[in-house]
């Protein structure tokens, strides 16, 4: 049985939230380094990690919110009132979220509002109307170093609200061998009172000279990233640091690892697609009256021109598991013509890709 590829649906474990309204004024006078870069190192990160998305424009979040397991609000500072209680009303009712920066902080003008965070409760956090760095581009200057700071790692402080030893490990996966990461943007001021800190801020210091460039001996305690879990099961993390502006920008490894392993810990241990293998790979999984598409395409290239492919590498092998309850009973690579085997059991379906070019669909019918 045929299936027609394009006839079909996005499948994703995530919605990353944009709005119009956030970028004109949030955004303002510089609406891609404010407003757009933290969605787009959100974006990058969860593309490199494989991890499914979609965009969702806020105002259809309730809409989307059923179909995946997780909400990300990358530095969504302009929100109503309606908005954030949908948001919260969607966490109490089991979606996991991950929010970043000044999102809910600002009013319809993009305006600083005062008074409580409007999302505070759902993030176990309050705000102290205190903030320090600043969301524009780094500069170099050798006698300037307000920006050079870090996040001290907490990994015996930053249980409890939900979060154990096990939820400490996923969220700093790639990082057992140090205890700070690199900061260099702006930081939210907000106190934790119903969430685990996991990460706190170490105060700017001099780069240079030598001799003045070693931490300070007290650490402070302002929160950087915490978690907890609801009691209806939802994960929540927030980070008052903007490392998904960061991630955008400057695509500093440390801060795409950080931020894929927070919203990987959000949407949980069985997530509808995972692929295994080396390359960069992009994966959109796709719905199908009968049956699933998968599009992986290849986006590693050997060019030092952004956005060029000069040289396509072989990519593979791949293996690919797809959370399905119905049985799968072929599944065919189009652009390499060739059946693929299939191995199916209780929620999943396995397959295997030997090696793929500039990109490859796969049609699973089942």
């Amino acid at each position: 049985m045929a299936i027609d590829i394009l006839d079909r649906r996005p499948v994703a474990d995530v919605a990353v939230v944009w709005t119009e309204q956030n970028t004109r004024f949030h955004g303002r006078e510089d609406p891609d380094n404010t407003a757009v870069a933290p969605y787009r190192g959100v974006t990058a990160a969860l593309t490199r990690a494989r991890i499914t998305y979609v965009p969702v424009h806020l105002e259809d979040l309730r809409d989307v919110a059923p179909t995946v397991q997780a909400i990300v609000l990358p530095d969504i500072a302009v929100m109503t009132d309606e908005q954030c209680a949908s948001v919260a009303e969607l966490v109490e009712n089991g979606t996991s979220l991950v929010a970043t920066g000044s999102t809910a902080l600002k009013d319809a003008d993009g305006v600083f509002e005062r008074g409580p965070h409007r999302l505070g409760a759902t993030l176990g956090i309050a705000a102290t109307g205190m903030a320090s760095g600043s969301v524009a581009p780094l500069q170099f200057q050798i006698d300037d170093y307000s920006r050079h700071d870090y996040v001290r790692i907490d990994r015996t402080g930053g249980v409890g609200h939900g979060i154990d030893t096990g939820d400490l490990a996923a969220l700093l996966a790639g990082f057992e061998d140090t205890d700070l990461l690199p900061l260099g943007g702006r930081l939210e001021g907000v106190e934790a009172f119903s969430a685990a800190v996991v990460g706190t801020h170490v105060e700017p210091f001099p780069a240079y000279p030598p001799e003045l460039a070693w931490l300070r001996p007290s650490p402070t305690t302002k929160p950087v990233l915490v978690a907890r879990r609801a009691v209806g099961g939802a994960r929540i993390a927030y980070s008052a640091a903007d490392i998904d502006r960061l991630a955008g920008r400057e695509g500093l490894p440390d801060h795409v690892r950080l931020l894929t392993n927070i919203v990987r810990w959000a949407v949980g241990e069985n997530p509808t697609l995972d692929v295994t293998g080396p390359g960069l790979v992009d994966c959109r999984l796709y719905t199908t009256p009968g049956g699933l598409v998968l599009h992986l395409v290849s986006i590693g290239t050997t060019s030092p021109v952004p956005g060029t492919h000069d040289e396509p590498l072989p990519v593979g092998p791949l293996r690919i598991r797809i959370r399905h309850r119905a049985a799968i009973s072929t599944a065919r690579a189009l652009v390499a013509n060739r059946e693929l085997p299939v191995e199916n059991d209780e929620d999943a379906v396995v397959i295997d890709v030997p090696q793929m070019g500039v990109h490859e669909v796969i049609a699973l019918v089942d």
